[in-house]
């Protein structure tokens, strides 16, 4: 049960004030859906009312309470639309913007527990099809990217903004994947992720793949993912469900986060085909210690170099900024720390060394300290929540408690052998 990984449950987070229920059900996510029209009625073009923003930020706030994450998405329609055959009744461009910059300081004010903001607003379901205002494809794919732009510009530069279609994204930012020199940095193309509300649900995923051809798309996707988060859900039986077709392109897109309550034929057939189990592991990122090299005896302000090897089992890497943390611990609770050089969202999927030479304060008692590691949440407000912290997937390791991943004992001695490297990253005393 990581954070911002894996399947995840479905709800309208203006109305929800109680999700106990996510992680009960083993989950740390949370689709919420926001429902302009019910604060709208059916003219859009006006400002939203203060009570839409209360209410989502209310909502927000009780995500945080229940120590989960939100994937954001705003509606105009929710299908009506499409089902009538008369178009989406969302909003006109001015007034979306509009909209967008109102809910700009409740986006960002939940920094803590925003995963992705969902490219929505647009169409039927916000999905980015049948809408009145909007003209499919590359007819309007100019207004369809201020929208984009705006949303990033009301929203945490820490965070992405996910699009139901690839081709868009090559529309507004060209046709190259992001570089691994872009990646995770605040411009546009690093922060535009993706969402298929379709996946293996068609021989295009009932038209996730169009405007270009299937296989350009596909491996623009394939590289673009590496990046930023891919995940949304299945919508429809058919010959692509079958595991092997399913978990191959979700390797291959790097799937972070997928609905489990939709489609359930789909999701059941993942169960009878016997890879439900590897997709709950391999959603995101899955890491595992496979080495690890620590001295038994450290002097005090001496120096020591901890090694790890570790292997990202997932099919995706962390997808938010995330401290790593050389914890020591004694038994009476004193506990030091020191931040390491180390960005986690570049463990992507194989095999990973981390190498730090660590300096301990020369005032520091002798005796027995626990060495670990820690992955805790980059906001402070949930820095010291277990539940916001990554768990190693090995056994024995997991501190509860603490929220850290516990690697060996090392014992302070005067008679340890060793002097103190003045360009180690030195342990600092926490309060």
């Amino acid at each position: 049960m990581n954070p911002e990984r894996g399947f995840y449950a479905t709800t309208n987070l203006a109305t929800g004030r109680n999700f106990a229920n996510v992680r009960q059900g083993q989950k740390t996510l949370l689709y919420g859906r926001v429902h302009l029209d019910a604060y709208l009625g059916a003219n859009h073009a006006q400002d939203l009312p203060q009570k839409v923003l209360d209410d989502t930020d209310a909502g927000f706030a009780a995500a945080r309470t229940a120590g989960i994450k939100v994937i954001l998405r705003f509606y105009y329609d929710n299908g009506e639309g499409y089902d009538s055959g008369m178009g989406a009744n969302d909003a006109p461009k001015a007034w979306m913007l509009r909209h967008i910059e109102q809910l700009a300081p409740i986006v960002k004010k939940n920094e803590d527990v925003l995963f992705v903001y969902q490219a929505g607003f647009i169409g039927a379901w916000s999905e980015w099809h049948s809408s009145q205002n909007f003209r499919d494809g590359t007819a309007d794919a100019a207004i369809r990217k201020e929208i984009v732009e705006a949303m990033l510009a009301g929203s945490p530069e820490s965070r992405t903004v996910g699009l139901r279609y690839p081709a868009y994204k090559r529309m507004f930012y060209g046709t190259a994947p992001i570089a691994g020199t872009q990646a995770f940095t605040t411009t546009s193309i690093a922060r535009v992720g993706h969402f298929n509300d379709c996946f293996v649900s068609g021989t295009d995923d009932v038209g996730t793949y169009q405007y270009e051809p299937i296989a350009t798309l596909k491996d623009y996707l394939a590289l673009d993912t590496q990046f930023v988060p891919m995940g949304g859900e299945t919508c429809a039986a058919h010959a692509r469900n079958e595991c092997p077709i399913a978990t191959g392109e979700m390797e291959r897109f790097h799937w972070t986060y997928m609905n489990e309550e939709y489609n359930e034929t789909v999701i059941s057939r993942w169960t009878a085909g016997g890879c439900r189990a590897d997709i709950d592991k391999k959603l995101g990122y899955r890491i595992v210690l496979t080495s690890g090299n620590a001295p038994a005896e450290v002097k005090p302000g001496g120096s020591f170099t901890l090694k790890l090897g570790l292997t990202n089992e997932g099919w995706a890497t962390m997808m938010t900024p995330r401290p790593v943390i050389a914890v020591l611990e004694s038994a009476a609770g004193k506990r030091l720390e020191a931040v390491l050089p180390v960005d986690p969202r570049k463990w992507l999927p194989g095999k990973h060394e981390l190498s730090v030479r660590l300096r301990v304060p020369a005032d520091l008692a002798a005796g027995a300290y626990r060495l670990a590691l820690w992955l805790p949440d980059m906001a402070q407000g949930l820095r010291s929540r277990a539940e916001y912290s990554v768990q190693i997937a090995n056994q024995g390791v997991w501190n509860a408690s603490r929220g850290d991943n516990t690697l060996a004992q090392i014992t302070l001695a005067d008679s340890a052998p060793g002097t103190a490297d003045l360009e180690a990253t030195s342990f600092a005393v926490i309060p």
